[in-house]
């Protein structure tokens, strides 16, 4: 199954409704929420290179064994040949089944692209720059069906992690279950309720407020 890109990934009624979610939760407060969604947070090309390299060695010795008898003239050139195509193929197959290369990749590395990302969209979008420094990103990586929250000092401060690990497991559970769009507005709101409970509008805001960033991130069709 080749991997839906993030740009195709929610229909355009659907980034519709995402949208629509964001600017009820900033409606209600002085803070922003900035769901990102990316395909991948890492290329993982070493992860790919060492399984197929693995894969291939694997299937050399079976070969080799299997079939003893071949001539060592011919082994001097087919088999890194071989080793070569077989590699090739590996490399290709574990690219286009995303549940296949989630399944190689270790944990430990998926946390650290996740955390690079996260702090990498946080200080290239901006979500540093409100006012009460009170952003929320929520960066959406597809292929890792992971979701990282970072909320910026002035909100993170009133805010336990666990409340915000709920918000990811919530839309992560969609990415899942195939019901992101429902569980992202749903997660969107509950950012919202945060929000609003400490840093609520008062009438002369409210009135003043801008949309300081972006509703919605989607890397463009490449």
């Amino acid at each position: 199954m080749i991997p839906r890109a993030a740009h195709d990934f929610f229909s355009p009624e659907e980034q519709n409704q995402i949208r629509a979610a964001v600017a009820r939760a900033e409606g209600q407060s002085s803070g922003e929420v900035v769901p990102v969604i990316i395909d991948q947070a890492s290329s993982y090309s070493r992860t790919t290179a060492r399984s197929a390299f693995m894969l291939t060695m694997a299937l050399t010795a079976l070969t080799l064994w299997l079939i003893p008898d071949v001539g060592s003239a011919h082994l001097f050139w087919q088999l890194p040949l071989g080793s070569i195509i077989s590699f090739a193929i590996f490399c290709f197959i574990i690219e286009q089944i995303p549940a296949l290369k989630r399944s190689l990749l270790p944990q430990s590395e998926i946390d650290v692209a996740m955390q690079t990302r996260s702090f990498e969209n946080f200080a290239r979008h901006g979500v540093y720059k409100t006012k009460a420094r009170n952003g929320i990103l929520i960066l959406i990586c597809l292929l890792e069906h992971r979701v990282e929250i970072l909320a910026d000092e002035g909100i993170n401060a009133k805010i336990d992690a666990t409340e915000w690990q709920k918000v990811a497991d919530e839309i992560a559970a969609g990415l899942k279950q195939g019901t992101a769009c429902a569980s992202l507005c749903s997660a969107i709101n509950h950012c919202g309720e945060l929000l609003a409970t400490h840093f609520p509008h008062s009438a002369a805001s409210a009135a003043a407020d801008i949309n300081e960033l972006p509703d919605l991130i989607i890397p463009l069709r490449s």
